[in-house]
């Protein structure tokens, strides 16, 4: 389990799309996304730079404004949005999966 939901968007590829408007700064996304987590790190592993990090706050919302993308938490959504099936975490997937029984 994840410090809060958006530390599930810690995804440098979804990130990146998201930025897709500002080809420059794509290459600052890996620069700082690794100087975070251990280059190599299994994204989808408990490792303490995913799991204990406020990814909102602290990485997420400095690194888009940097960007040129000022985002605020409330939108970060907007990542998510971006992000290819096999990009989102196992944990999350069960999650909805439980949440789509509890419709039908």
């Amino acid at each position: 389990m994840r410090y809060e939901i958006e530390n599930y968007l810690l995804v440098p590829e979804a990130i990146k799309r998201y930025l897709a408007s500002l080809p420059l700064f794509t290459s600052k996304v890996d620069k700082e996304f690794w100087k975070q987590v251990p280059l190599g790190t299994d994204l989808f592993s408990g490792h303490v730079s995913l799991v204990r990090v406020k990814g909102s706050d602290e990485f997420l919302v400095p690194l888009l404004t940097e960007a040129g993308k000022p985002t605020p938490k409330k939108d970060l959504c907007l990542i998510a949005a971006t992000m290819k099936a096999e990009e989102i975490h196992p944990e999350v997937k069960e999650k909805l999966d439980e949440i789509s029984k509890t419709l039908v």
